[in-house]
Formats: structure tokens, sequence, C-alpha cells
């Protein structure tokens, strides 16, 4: 969708320089604050975002659809069709060579027991998620190698320690190796295939809440990883509680950049200190049942 072209078949005004436009912005008075001076603007490069100076609106589809004489689903439907076109050009996946790390195979009984330890079946997610398991040797050492996978095609991975000894408890692939940077897409996506969706931390909340849960390797996403759960019509955050608040912040501005496409958004809490991995199996097929 070229903004542009859009305003001007409908012959909405705009400005592209002035005192109020930025680079790589188009001025338009905002139809929420009764605005004469171009406080609002959107970009012209993609994804389409949407801010007015004076009254902070920032949702792009709302203003859209105060403006022009289309239907709300209609310019729902263009906006997103536009989110997508920006995301598979981020995993248009290259003919870059992709391994595992070296000492890298089938789990042993030693990485099957950390995963009953923490109440989940290692046979099933052995299946499932396709683990694997390094030795004593090497850079990922003691580590359950989680491949991620997007369209079915392993693109990176990352490495839980089930020794407890190291510094990082998950270690990514290294970047120069990936074929596409994880933190650019959603581990287990491609289990992801309804209207809503559980995003968690890591990768062992996934494997506890099973398909249609991803999660964004950390609680500081990427605007990559928000542009993809844009796809969904619901989604339900559940970040970490903990004393520090990082989780419950972060799980804020998320919803917050959501929301601004339209997609509806709830924020999922436990105890203090209990995240996605360590709730109990029957405290996941609860919340997975009530999405």
């Amino acid at each position: 969708m070229d903004i542009l072209q859009l305003l001007d078949k409908h012959g909405i005004e705009y400005r592209k320089t002035g005192k109020n436009i930025s680079n790589k912005w188009i001025g338009i008075c905002c139809p929420f604050c009764l605005d004469s001076g171009f406080h609002g603007g959107f970009t012209t490069t993609k994804p389409l975002r949407y801010s007015c100076w004076r009254c902070d609106n920032k949702n792009p589809i709302f203003t859209l659809s105060k403006i022009l004489p289309l239907p709300y689903n209609t310019i729902h439907q263009i906006v997103n069709e536009d989110i997508d076109s920006i995301t598979i050009s981020k995993l248009q996946i290259g003919i870059k060579p992709f391994c595992f790390p070296d000492y890298c195979n089938k789990m042993t009984n030693r990485h099957k027991k950390y995963l009953e330890g923490r109440n989940f079946d290692p046979d099933f997610l052995e299946k499932k998620y396709k683990l694997l398991g390094t030795s004593h040797l090497g850079d990922y050492c003691h580590r359950i190698i989680a491949p991620i996978f997007i369209n079915q095609k392993a693109v990176s991975y990352q490495g839980r320690d089930i020794a407890n000894k190291s510094k990082m408890r998950y270690k990514a692939c290294a970047t120069e190796y990936e074929i596409i940077h994880h933190k650019h897409i959603l581990y287990n996506l491609d289990n992801a295939q309804k209207d809503n969706v559980v995003v968690v931390e890591g990768i062992t909340g996934t494997w506890r809440l099973g398909d249609n849960s991803v999660c964004t390797f950390g609680v500081k996403y990427t605007s990559e990883q928000a542009l993809l759960l844009c796809k969904f019509k619901k989604v339900f955050v559940f970040f970490d509680t903990d004393d520090s608040g990082v989780g419950q912040e972060q799980s804020e501005k998320l919803r917050s950049f959501l929301n601004t496409y339209g997609v509806k958004t709830v924020n999922i809490t436990t105890d203090i200190n209990k995240d996605s991995g360590s709730i109990s199996n029957e405290e996941a097929k609860e919340i997975m049942k009530s999405i």
C-alpha cells in the first residue's frame, strides 16, 4: 500500500514538508483533535505508522477509518497486508549453509533427566521440537539444542544449559552462522496457526504451553518480532513477573504497539518470580484452553 496514492485517491489533503513534518513522514490534519496545523503524520516507509504531536494518537488503522470512506475491515486488511509484506521479506531463507554446533547429537539420558526434573516429557519434546543435545565438549557443552524453524526449515538454534554452571543459561547460535537472526523471528511460529497466540520470553515456556504459543528469546523483543505478532487477531502476553518489573514493563510496551495495529491484547501474570516455563502442566492447559 502506498499511503500517498491512498490519500490522493480519496482527496485527503497532506503535506510533504513543513514545520511539523519530519523526514520520511507526511503531515495531515489529525481527525481526533480538531487539528488544522497538520500535526498528524503518516510514515512514507513501511510498515505504516501514525502519530499526532498534539493528542498523541498513534493508531494508523483508527485514523484511516476516520478520514477515508472505507469500511473498517477493509482498512484493517490494507494495513495488515502491508505488515505481512514486510515480515515475509525479512523471512526469505537465503543460501547460507546452516549447521548445528560441534559435538551435537541426539539427547542422552542426562538431557532427558534434566527435562524430567522440570516436569517435561522428554520423548515428546524431542519428537515435537526436534531437540538435540551436546556433550561435555565445545562452546555449547552440556546443553539442549532447540532448532528454530521457519516454514519447516532450521534457520538458527538456541542452547539451554542443563548443568546450571554456565553464566549464560541460554546461548543462541552465533550470528555469522544463522540463516535468519533469531531475534528477527519467533520460536514455534510454524505451530501457531490459529487467530490467537500466547507470547512468552523463553523456549521452555513454549514447551510448556505447546501449539499456538511463541517466544521472543528474552524479554527485550525486537520490532521484527512485534510485527510478526500483528498477523494474529489476539495476543496474550505472558512475560515474567518478578521483583525488577522489567517483564511487565515490556509487556505493556508490546501490548501498546500491537494495539496500534488493531490487535487485541491480554496480559497474563503469575505469582512473583514464577515464569511461564515453571508453571504446572495443569496451569498451562487452563491458559491455552482460555485463549
